[in-house]
C-alpha cells in the first residue's frame, strides 16, 4: 500500500524540479548577462548585479569582493546591496584580496620613467577604503603575493627578477629573498618563484621568507598547481602525453607520476586532483592521491582553446564546472545545450551528475560560498558578442 504515495511523492517532486526549473530560466532570461547566485539544490537562484562582473574573494560568509564597474565592491549575497571599496583605472597593474578577507594589496603605476618605462607602487589598503599605505616603490615592480597568515607580502622588481618580502604594517623595512619571477608564496610558508638569470630558468623553486633554505624543484612543465596543505606540487608536463608529477614542496624531491593529463584543481582537503584527460573528448577525472584511484566524472566537448575550470565545494565532496556538452559516464546520460556553456556539479565519488542551469546563453565561473551551501557564477554572451565572456 505504500507504493502508490512514493510514486505520488516521487511525481510532485519532478513537478516542483520542473516548475522551479522553469523559474531559473525566466530569471535568467530576464537580463543579457550579470553575476548570479544559485543553491547546490538548483534553488535560491538570484541576479546580485547587471552587467560584466567577476568575484575577487570573500570578506566575510556573507560579503563577497568583486570587481563591477571599473571598481571593487563589497556585496552581500544576502540583500544585493554593495559598496565601493577601491576605484580602478588604467594605471592598476595587479591586485590582491588577503586570505583573511582585511586587506587589499595593489600595484598602481606612480610615474613614467622615459618613453617605455614606468615606476609602480605597491600599496595595500584595508577593505573599508581607509589606512592606505604604500609598502614598495621603483621601476620594474611588477607582482605580488599575500603569505597565508596575511601578515607579508612577497613581490618581484625587474629586469634583474630580484624578490622581497615587506611586512605589511610597515614596521620593518622590505627584506631581499633571492632572484627569481613570479613569487607565490605556498600554504605551508614557504615561497615558490621560477628561476631567474643565474638560475636554469625552466625550473620551479622554493625557498623560506627569511630567505634560506633554497630548494631546486626541478622543470616546471606547463603548468603548476599548489596543494592547500602546502606539501606538494602538481607539475604539468607536455609530453606526449601529457602527464603530472608530484614534487615536494622541501626539495626533498620527486614523488613520481600521478597521472596522464592536465590538472585541474586540488581538493581542499588535499586528498584528491582533478584531472582534464584529453582523447578526442576531455573527461574529467578525480585521482586520489595516496592510492591512485581514479574516479572518471564525465566527458565533455570543448574547442581546444577552450578553458574549463573545475571549482571545487569547500568540504571536498563535489567540484562545479562549465562546460558545451557533458556525458555522465556512469549512467551514460547526455546532455546538451547546442554549444553553449551550462554549469554542472558533479559529487567526486562518481555517484551524482547535475545540470543547474542550461540557457542560451554562457555559464562560467562557478567558486563556492564558504559554508558550500551556493555557488557564484557569471552569465554572458557567446565569445563573438562580447557580452560578459
Amino acid at each position: 500500500m505504500k507504493r502508490p504515495v512514493l510514486v505520488f511523492i516521487g511525481l510532485a517532486f519532478l513537478l516542483a524540479m520542473a516548475v522551479g526549473w522553469r523559474v531559473c530560466q525566466d530569471i535568467l532570461d530576464q537580463g543579457q548577462y550579470g553575476l548570479y547566485i544559485i543553491g547546490l539544490d538548483g534553488s535560491g537562484l538570484r541576479r546580485l548585479v547587471d552587467g560584466d562582473a567577476g568575484l575577487v574573494g570573500w570578506l566575510d560568509d556573507n560579503t563577497a569582493l568583486i570587481e563591477y564597474g571599473e571598481k571593487l565592491k563589497a556585496l552581500d549575497i544576502d540583500s544585493g546591496q554593495t559598496r565601493t571599496v577601491l576605484k580602478l583605472n588604467n594605471r592598476f597593474i595587479h591586485y590582491g584580496l588577503s586570505p583573511d578577507g582585511q586587506l587589499i594589496a595593489y600595484l598602481a603605476l606612480s610615474e613614467q620613467l622615459d618613453e617605455r618605462a614606468w615606476a609602480a607602487a605597491l600599496h595595500v589598503t584595508k577593505v573599508d577604503g581607509s589606512d592606505n599605505r604604500i609598502l614598495a616603490q621603483g621601476g620594474g615592480l611588477n607582482w605580488f603575493s599575500w603569505s597565508p597568515d596575511s601578515k607579508h607580502l612577497v613581490y618581484n622588481l625587474d629586469p634583474d627578477s630580484k624578490n622581497y618580502v615587506v611586512d605589511v604594517s610597515g614596521e620593518e623595512p622590505p627584506r631581499y629573498v633571492g632572484e627569481g619571477t613570479f613569487p607565490t608564496w605556498a600554504p605551508s610558508q614557504c615561497i615558490l618563484f621560477g628561476g631567474g638569470e643565474t638560475m636554469n630558468a625552466l625550473h620551479e623553486y622554493s625557498i623560506r621568507p627569511d630567505g634560506s633554505g633554497l630548494a631546486d624543484l626541478g622543470e616546471a612543465g606547463w603548468d603548476l598547481f599548489c596543494q592547500p596543505n602546502g606539501q606538494m606540487l602538481a607539475l604539468g608536463h607536455l609530453g606526449p602525453p601529457l602527464s603530472i608529477e608530484l614534487v615536494a614542496i622541501d626539495g626533498s624531491g620527486s614523488l613520481g607520476t600521478l597521472t596522464t593529463g592536465r590538472s585541474a584543481g586540488w581538493s581542499p582537503d588535499s586528498s584528491k586532483l582533478a584531472v582534464y584527460r584529453d582523447d578526442g573528448e576531455r573527461t574529467l577525472v578525480i585521482v586520489d592521491v595516496a592510492t591512485r584511484a581514479e574516479v572518471a566524472l564525465v566527458s565533455t566537448r570543448y574547442e581546444e582553446d577552450s578553458s574549463l575550470p573545475v571549482c571545487w565545494s569547500p568540504d571536498s565532496q563535489w567540484v562545479a564546472f562549465s562546460a558545451e556538452e557533458v556525458t555522465d559516464l556512469a549512467r551514460n546520460e547526455l546532455f546538451s545545450n547546442g554549444g553553449d556553456w551550462d554549469l554542472y556539479v558533479a559529487r567526486a565519488d562518481g555517484s551524482e551528475v547535475r545540470r543547474l542551469v542550461g540557457t542560451p546563453r554562457w555559464e562560467y565561473g562557478c567558486p563556492w560560498t564558504p559554508d558550500g551551501t551556493r555557488m557564484i557564477f557569471a552569465q554572458g554572451g557567446p565569445p563573438e558578442k562580447g557580452n560578459g565572456y
